[in-house]
């Protein structure tokens, strides 16, 4: 099973509640299954993982990092669809467009 080893910093869930995911300060985000509470997945940053939030669809996962990047997962996978740079400091936060394929930053 996959767990997280130190403090989570954000969590979120798909609006059906389906998955859920964690953004943790071991630099991991945790996608979980959200009727069992079992963990399916993980993606790792290269530190710490401040929060995370789904698309409208759920079918990806955006999450932000003191890494100074976000990176996008596609749901349920995990698997690493784009990184995004360009922030000179930690990325705190980030929303999704739910009418476009967008994404704010900050």
């Amino acid at each position: 099973m996959i767990t997280h080893k130190s403090p989570i910093s954000g969590i979120a869930a798909t609006k059906d509640g389906k998955y859920v995911a964690t953004a943790g300060y071991d630099n991991v985000a945790i996608l979980w299954d959200g009727s069992t509470g079992n963990s399916i997945a993980r993606g790792c940053h290269d530190h710490l993982v401040n929060q995370c939030t789904f698309s409208a669809d759920g079918l990806l996962l955006a999450t932000s990092s003191s890494d100074y990047s976000v990176r996008i997962w596609s749901v349920p996978t995990m698997k690493l669809v784009a990184v995004l740079l360009g922030h000179t400091d930690d990325v705190e936060g980030l929303s999704f467009n739910e009418e476009k394929q967008l994404i704010a930053t900050c």
